[in-house]
C-alpha cells in the first residue's frame, strides 16, 4: 500500500509540475483514514448513548423502588391475609421481587422493540448500515431483570416484615 501511495505521489507531482524542493499541492487520502474517522465518530456516539442510558437507568431504579413501595403500602390487606393463612416471609418476599422483575422486564421489552425499530429505520434511511448486535437484546433484558431484582429487594423486605394483625386492620 505504501509503495502504491509513493507511486501515486510521484505521478501527481510530475503531472502537476511540482518541483523537488516544493511541498505537494495535493493530498493523497487513503480509505483507512475515513475508516478511522468513522470509528471515532461512532465511538463518540456510543459513549454519549451509554451516558444517556446510565442516567435513564439511574432514574429507572428510583422509579422502580418507588412503584414497588407504593405497591406494598397499597396492598397491606392482601399481605395480611396471605400471612394469616400461612404464607411465609420468603413467599411474600419472592412475590414482590418477581413483581419487580416482571415490571422491569416488560419495560425492557418495550424499549427493545422501540430501539430495534429505530435502528431498522436508520438502516433504511441512511447509507450507513445499522443493525442490532446479536448480544444486545439478551444483555438489555438481563440488565433490566437485574435492576428489578436489586431495587425490588427493599420493598419486598418491607412487605415480608409487615405484621399480619396490623395489615388486617388497615383500611
Amino acid at each position: 500500500i505504501e509503495e502504491t501511495k509513493d507511486q501515486v505521489i510521484q505521478v501527481m507531482r510530475s503531472r502537476r509540475g511540482v518541483r523537488a524542493d516544493q511541498d505537494n499541492d495535493f493530498d493523497v487520502v487513503m480509505s483507512d483514514r475515513f475508516t478511522e474517522m468513522f470509528r471515532d465518530a461512532t465511538g463518540a456516539i456510543a459513549l454519549g448513548l451509554t451516558f444517556i442510558a446510565s442516567i435513564a437507568l439511574l432514574l429507572g431504579r428510583i422509579r422502580i423502588m418507588n412503584i414497588m413501595l407504593v405497591s406494598v403500602t397499597e396492598r397491606p390487606r392482601e399481605i395480611g391475609i396471605r400471612k394469616a393463612v400461612g404464607a411465609k416471609r420468603s413467599e411474600i418476599l419472592r412475590q414482590f421481587i418477581v413483581e419487580a422483575i416482571v415490571l422491569t422486564s416488560m419495560g425492557g421489552l418495550v424499549a427493545l422493540a422501540v430501539s430495534t425499530g429505530v435502528v431498522a429505520l436508520i438502516g433504511k434511511m441512511s447509507p450507513v448500515p445499522a443493525t442490532v448486535p446479536s448480544y444486545a437484546p439478551a444483555l438489555g433484558l438481563g440488565i433490566c431483570s437485574l435492576v428489578g431484582l436489586v431495587f425490588g429487594i427493599f420493598p419486598a423486605l418491607k412487605a415480608a416484615r409487615l405484621d399480619p394483625v396490623e395489615c388486617l386492620r388497615y383500611e
